[in-house]
Parts: structure tokens; sequence; C-alpha cells
């Protein structure tokens, strides 16, 4: 693994690198800030880990690329199996106070297996598993590997079928799936392919450990009565935490005017014990009157701990806006929220409402607010970040404003407030094509600069002036800012 791929997978440590004649070590000095680690390990790594009393978990990810043959595969797994071996006597400092240590989740993906090749005594040591299927491809490899599956300790599974138009195979692969009794995560994707949701459903509910599912439909043919009764037949998973739809170019076959496309959401209330909400409804054609559904959804999870709206290419509105925030404010034990809004119609009356809403959220830690081409000016703005900057336990804040009405006085007077929130440590802000003067610009950097708990930042505000200007005092404040022994990461862009 190259030295830059490490500098990805685990942000903010330096590893020394040590090359030998046909093994490569790495000594991690790991920052007390983190709490759980994640090693990538290719088939010649070694590592040895020293620092933090705080790291109480170790995951270690043995990744198979560009693995093209079957042969390669087997021998691939009989090699790892050795590493494990090996791996388990990983040398750790003695600060470590280590609870849990995994070597986990080996990816097939888009390998081709022939039953014989793939035996159990090496499939045994899969906990991840990612199927895909397109048109008539793979079809006769993955019928011969899904009937081990029930013979191992197989957790998490994605299947993802692109253009099948015979769902009689699809059941055939469910059938296999409905026996696996030991999967947690489940995701179930279809891209242009035929689909029974009823059979599904059948197939899936003798999966009672499930407590991750993901419905991904797009571009199928679906009614929002089958999704109600779907959705609905879950109640059954009493482990069922996580629950994530996303809908993209669905024809709901619904009245023109669109009022009963939401039906389906009404089944969510069943669904009693979640905690991590996802929805995706792309370009789905909302009016803001549908969201009245919105509100009573999220009313009816008030244990969500994380939500996540993605309403991109809808009209939202003010009334929408007010549903949706209604529901939210509602929501006391909400550590983490993600909503998308682009082209949704949203001004300055939207954005307060939202502000005062969040705010009412006092355990939130993360939130990212996806708010392009809306018009949202800078009244509007001022007081959202004013309402933001009380949320005492906010860690992490992204926020994108790109093409609203917002003028430099909004972009100082947000990014003060926004630099109020006691405990930020992750800030990401990106506005492009607004009216800002670089003087603003630049106070806005020195303001963000004054904040010593800051880890990252992330700024992009290109395309925002036409103004001729002199860049030395924008590059002296950028200089203080890659100085500052405190943030590890800064990106900016002007």
């Amino acid at each position: 693994m190259e030295l830059e791929q490490i500098k990805k997978q685990i942000k903010g440590l330096q590893p020394q690198v040590y090359q030998g004649l046909d093994q490569v070590f790495y000594q991690l000095n790991l920052d007390s800030r983190y709490e759980q680690l994640t090693y990538f390990l290719n088939n010649k790594d070694k590592v040895i880990l020293l620092g933090s009393n705080k790291i109480q978990s170790i995951k270690v990810a043995l990744e198979f690329s560009k693995l093209n043959t079957q042969t390669e595969m087997c021998n691939k797994f009989k090699k790892q199996d050795k590493t494990i071996q090996k791996f388990q006597n990983l040398p750790i400092n003695e600060s470590f106070f280590v609870k849990d240590f995994k070597l986990v989740e080996y990816q097939l993906g888009e390998y081709e297996f022939s039953q014989s090749e793939v035996k159990s005594e090496f499939i045994n040591l899969v906990n991840r598993l990612k199927i895909e299927c397109c048109d008539n491809k793979d079809r006769q490899s993955i019928l011969q590997i899904t009937p081990i599956l029930k013979t191992t300790n197989l957790k998490k599974l994605t299947t993802v079928f692109q253009t099948v138009k015979n769902f009689e195979f699809i059941d055939k692969i469910y059938a296999e799936i409905s026996k696996v009794l030991s999967l947690t995560h489940l995701d179930f994707i279809l891209y242009q392919s035929e689909v029974n949701l009823q059979i599904i459903l059948e197939r899936i509910a003798s999966l009672l450990l499930l407590e991750d599912l993901g419905i991904n439909l797009s571009s199928v043919n679906v009614s929002s009565k089958s999704l109600y009764d779907f959705i609905q037949g879950l109640q059954g998973l009493e482990r069922l935490k996580s629950f994530k739809i996303y809908l993209d170019d669905i024809d709901l076959n619904q009245n023109e005017n669109g009022d009963d496309r939401l039906y389906f959401l009404n089944s969510l209330s069943k669904l009693k014990h979640l905690e991590n909400l996802e929805i995706k409804l792309f370009s789905f054609k909302l009016i803001p009157e549908n969201y009245e559904s919105f509100s009573n959804l999220i009313l009816d999870h008030s244990k969500l701990q994380s939500l996540k709206l993605n309403l991109y290419g809808n009209q939202i509105g003010c009334s929408g806006i007010k549903n949706i925030s209604q529901g939210i404010s509602k929501l006391q034990n909400l550590k983490r929220l993600d909503l998308t809004f682009c082209y949704g119609e949203i001004n300055d009356e939207g954005i307060i409402i939202l502000g005062n809403s969040v705010s009412q959220c006092l355990q939130i830690q993360y939130i990212y607010l996806q708010l392009s081409q809306n018009q949202i000016g800078n009244d509007g703005f001022i007081q959202f970040g004013e309402k933001i900057s009380n949320l005492k336990n906010l860690t992490e804040f992204e926020i994108f404003s790109s093409v609203n009405q917002i003028s430099s006085q909004g972009l100082t007077l947000f990014t003060q407030s926004i630099m109020k929130c006691p405990n930020l440590i992750n800030f990401v802000f990106c506005s492009t094509f607004n009216n800002f003067r670089v003087q603003a610009i630049q106070q806005s950097l020195e303001t963000i600069l004054k904040n010593k708990k800051l880890i990252k930042v992330y700024l992009d505000f290109s395309n925002v002036t036409e103004e001729q200007y002199d860049s030395a005092p924008l590059k002296g404040a950028l200089k203080k800012m890659f100085l500052n022994k405190y943030c590890i990461e800064a990106e900016i862009y002007l």
C-alpha cells in the first residue's frame, strides 16, 4: 500500500515507512483523539501501533483488489489465513486499552467464482459481501456462490441488480439469501430491473437479526401501495434500527397533482425501534402541500439519533420547511442531521424556520446542509447562523450555500456566529457564486483562524467576486491558517 493511500485512509496520522525486501512496515504514532482505528492491510504489509490510551477498537480490513482469476482469489484466501494467525500477535504499545480487535471485511465484489473453487473453509472468513449482476452477465457464477452463503457467518450483504428483466433470477438469489440467518445488514439495489416487493418481503422476513436495511430503487415500476405494504411488513424485524429508502426516477402512478405520492411514508410509523432513518426522493416532483407526511413521520420516531433527508430537485418552500421542521424540533435524541434541499425554493423565512427547529436539538453533534440553488439572503442566513451557534455539542458542521443571494455582510456575520460553537472541530463551508467582497473573505478567514479547536477546515469561496484585488492580505491570512498548529487539514479555494 502506497504512503498516500495510507494517509487517505487514516487521516491525521503520519506513518514512518520501512522498506524491506519483501515486506513493508508502517509504524503509526497515534494521536489521543482517536478512539477507533481502521487499517487497510495488503498481503505484504505489517504494522506496528504506538501511542494513544484512548483507542479501544482496532479493525483490520484485508482488501482484495485487482484479482482477476478464480485461482488467484483462492490462493489469496489461503495466504490470508496465515496472515490472520500472524496478525493476531500484532505488536501494540502497552498504553493501548484495546477492547475490540477484529480482522474483518473481505470484499469479494465483482469476481467470478465456481462452487468447486470457493470452498466453505474460505467463505467462512467472509464478513461482508457484495453481489452485482448486470444484464445476463455473471448469473452462473452468482447462482453457484449463493447456496454456500448459508454455511457462513456473513453479516453484511449488498445486492445490485442492473437491467435484470427476469425477476425469477432475482428471486432465486433471495431465496438463498433468506437462509443466511446471520445477516445484520442488507442493502437491496435495483436499477432498471423487474421487482416484486411482496416476494422480496417474504424472503427477508426470516432474517430476524437484521439491524440495518437499505432499499434503493431507480427507474423501476412500483406503486405507492406496494411500497406501503413492503415497509409495513418489516415490523416483524424487531431488531431493525436503521432503515434507508432511496427512490430515483420512480413513477408511483398516483394522481397528476402528486397528492398521494408520499402515501407510502405513513407505513414507517410501524417501525417503532428505528434510531437511524434515511430517505432520498430525487427529483420526485413534490410540491409544498406534500410535506405534511414528513412531519407525521418524524413525530412518530422521536427516538431517532440520525436523520437524513435528500429532497434534491423538489419544491419545498416555506410550508414544506415548516412541516419538516415541526418534526425535527421534537427529536431530543438526535445526534446527526443531514439535509439536502437543493433547488427547493427556500427563502429567508424558510431558513429561519429551519434554524429555530434545529436549535432545539440540543444533543446534535453533526450537521450537513446542502442549500445551494435557493433564494436565501443575508437576513435569513445571519439568523440561521445565530441559532446554530447555541448548539454546545456540535462538533462537525458542513454547509453548502452556493448560488443564493448572500453578500459580504451575510458571510462575515454567519462565520462569526458559527465560530462561537464551543466544541466545533470540523468546519466545511462552500458558498460559490455569491457576491462577496475580498475584505469579507479575509475577515472570515481571520475569524476562523482564531478558533483554536478546529482540526479540519474546508472553505470554497470561488467565483464569488469580479472585484480586482490585491491578493497579499488573503495570502497572509491563508499562511497563518496553514501554520496553525491546531489545524491538521485545511483546504481553501478562492
